[in-house]
């Protein structure tokens, strides 16, 4: 897996932009759902939300299984992006 980082990343670790090493690329901004959870966009053309250790629900846009699996192993990998904005809400 390869993960690009860019400003927004270092910063608000809300905006993260990776490869699954399948020849496809996700750009996806991760925010906070007031309602539980995270809203992640991917690619601007899909909306999920994550749960931490329990599933990622397709909401609206383009439902690709083969997307839902990137993404939720990829937050899955690295918990600390949804650790650190846990910190920035409190």
């Amino acid at each position: 897996m390869k993960i690009d980082a860019d400003f927004m990343d270092l910063v608000c670790w809300n905006h993260f932009v990776f490869q699954p090493g399948d020849g496809t690329r996700y750009d996806c901004v991760l925010t906070k759902d007031p309602y539980g959870g995270y809203y992640v966009i991917c690619n601007n053309s899909s909306l999920w939300r994550y749960y931490r250790n329990d599933y990622l629900k397709f909401l609206c846009g383009n439902d690709n299984e083969y997307t839902r699996r990137a993404i939720f192993d990829y937050l899955e990998a690295r918990k600390s992006i949804t650790e650190l904005m846990e910190d920035d809400f409190q």
